[in-house]
């Protein structure tokens, strides 16, 4: 993946395209796939406006598609969006909250978990 390249700029290009493709063909599914990855891909790119706003998106349609993992996910990124913000206390709600989206096992889990954890003993959550 380009951005964990160090190559954000690409990588939203591509999430860009991939949203348009899936749009074009009709998968929502794969369209809030997307949106997400465009999330964390402007988070990479130090771009937080773009992120927070791809992720609330990503909220948006994983709520209406009642899709949990995505709902996750975003929760998750507007969480490090919020750290990135200097908001630990929305950093830790909307964390929080991600982990209600996720099994205890996943990868995902156990990396907000982490951020909780780094943040609590920051003193910050």
């Amino acid at each position: 993946m380009p951005v964990a390249l160090g190559r954000p700029e690409e990588a939203i290009k591509q999430h860009l395209v991939a949203i348009d493709d899936a749009r074009s063909v009709g998968d929502r599914l794969v369209e809030l796939a997307a949106v997400n990855n465009l999330g964390e891909a402007y988070l990479g790119g130090q771009r937080p406006d773009d992120a927070a706003e791809a992720f609330a998106r990503a909220q948006r349609l994983a709520t209406e598609l009642d899709d949990a993992f995505e709902r996750g996910r975003a929760l998750a990124g507007s969480g490090r969006v919020a750290l990135a913000a200097g908001d630990p206390a929305g950093a830790h709600s909307d964390l929080h909250a991600s982990l209600a989206h996720f099994d205890e096992s996943m990868p995902e889990a156990a990396a907000v978990r982490a951020t909780l954890a780094e943040l609590g003993r920051s003193g910050a959550g």
